[in-house]
This record gives C-alpha cells, sequence and structure tokens, in this order.
C-alpha cells in the first residue's frame, strides 16, 4: 500500500534567451536553441562586469550567427558556425557619469567663478550645490543671458583697448612733456620729478587722468631728456619723453 510518501516533482527545465534589451537584436526569434548558451554567456559577461541594461553608452559583441530561415530548430551548433547567415549582434551598456549642465550663481572654491558655466555630478548638484543656493540648471533662457553677457563684456574690453591705442597715439603724437625745476650746481636739480608732476604735465595736454602705479619713470636729479612709459592696457603701452629744463629765476 501506499503510505503517503510525498515525493517533490521534478522541475521542468526551460531554454530561454537572457531578457535583451526591446530591439537589441531583431533576428532573435529564429535563433537555434545551440545559440542559447553562447548568447547567455555573453550575456552574463556583461552582467558581471557591472553594466546595467539601463545605462547610456553601447559595447557590441560580435560574431554569432543567425539561423537561415527554413533550418530546423535542432540543427547542430557546428553546422551553425560554417552557415553563412547574417552577423548579429548583442548589445550591452556600457555604464557611465551622470552629469548635468549648471550656472554658478557665487564663486565655488575648484570649480569655478560666479556666473560660469560648468557640468557637475548629479549627486554633487542635487545634495551641495543646490541646497546652498551655489548653482542653478542651465536652461535655455539661463544659457541666452549668458550668451548676450558674454557678448556684451567682449564689446566692452574692445571699447577699453581701442581708447586705450587712441592714448598711445596722442602720447606719440605730442612727444615730449617738459617740467621745469630749480637747478644747483653741475645741473642737479633740487629734489626730483615725481610721478604726480609727470602725469599732470600730461594731463594738461591731453586731459586725461592716468594712474600713477601705470607709470614707469626712471631716477631724475639732473635736466636732460628721459624715456618714458605708461600702461595704458595689458595690451597697450604708451611711450613719451619728459625733458627736464632749469626753472628761470625771478
Amino acid at each position: 500500500h501506499d503510505v503517503g510518501i510525498r515525493t517533490r516533482p521534478t522541475p521542468r527545465r526551460r531554454t530561454f534567451l537572457p531578457p535583451f534589451e526591446a530591439g537589441t537584436c531583431s533576428q532573435a526569434p529564429n535563433l537555434s536553441l545551440a545559440l542559447h548558451s553562447r548568447c547567455r554567456s555573453a550575456f552574463q559577461a556583461c552582467r558581471s562586469a557591472g553594466r546595467s541594461r539601463r545605462m547610456a553608452s553601447i559595447r557590441v559583441y560580435e560574431g554569432f550567427r543567425a539561423v537561415a530561415p527554413g533550418v530546423a530548430a535542432s540543427t547542430s551548433s557546428r553546422t551553425l558556425n560554417r552557415s553563412s547567415g547574417a552577423t548579429f549582434r548583442v548589445l550591452a551598456q556600457k555604464k557611465v557619469k551622470k552629469t548635468r549642465q549648471v550656472v554658478l550663481k557665487q564663486d565655488v572654491s575648484k570649480l569655478g567663478k560666479k556666473g560660469e558655466l560648468v557640468n557637475v555630478l548629479n549627486g554633487f548638484y542635487r545634495n551641495h550645490l543646490l541646497p546652498k543656493g551655489m548653482a542653478e540648471i542651465a536652461s535655455e533662457s539661463i544659457l541666452e543671458q549668458i550668451r548676450i553677457q558674454q557678448e556684451n563684456e567682449l564689446a566692452a574690453k574692445e571699447a577699453l583697448k581701442k581708447e586705450a591705442r587712441a592714448m598711445a597715439t596722442a602720447l606719440a603724437t605730442i612727444g615730449k612733456f617738459t617740467i621745469k625745476k630749480k637747478v644747483g650746481e653741475k645741473g642737479q636739480i633740487f629734489g626730483s620729478v615725481t610721478q604726480q608732476e609727470v602725469l599732470e604735465a600730461i594731463k594738461s595736454q591731453t586731459g586725461r587722468d592716468l594712474e600713477k602705479k601705470d607709470l614707469v619713470l626712471p631716477d631724475i636729479k639732473q635736466v636732460g631728456t628721459y624715456n618714458c612709459e605708461i600702461k595704458l592696457h595689458p595690451e597697450v603701452t604708451g611711450t613719451f619723453k619728459v625733458v627736464v629744463e632749469k626753472l628761470p629765476q625771478a
């Protein structure tokens, strides 16, 4: 008699392809079962390498052949390897860093200055920049504002450079500026010619106020002619002469 011994049913073994992304292999329905293990091995190799199907970049594995229409499913793998079917590709997606373009609302150390357009990791923006109000997403309107601002800044720089060139031309045209000083024995002047005196002489003839820090003046302690220069712009330098003469006595 049956003593009620219960046995587990033998599980059915199923052969199936890995769940590839839709459209990655249009010839999958025509594959022979002999290729399933090879496809599965390629898929598992991708999985073990840490690649997810949801990530953007794609890497290609070639070398498998599709079964020609009409070939029986029981065809051996050796026959399939010699078949002249078209080559198909198993696609696996490559892991990439997710970034986004943001505009800095203030200076950020080791990242950029206020108003600059930079690429940062999503997590860094979400967890650090956004909560502290240090940056915002670069939308189309913001990008347009940045473009207009950059054009205005470039135009302003060009205007300053043009003005500096005009001043350099004026200094070269005038050529020399005369300063009168009291003179003692052997042509030595009392004291020396200062930067302020030279700038005042320039202003009297050009009407322009220039900066002391930009003027390069030699040590003038005797009457004579001296070459001088002044930095009018990072790319423009003006040159002129200073003539020191004896101040007539009353």
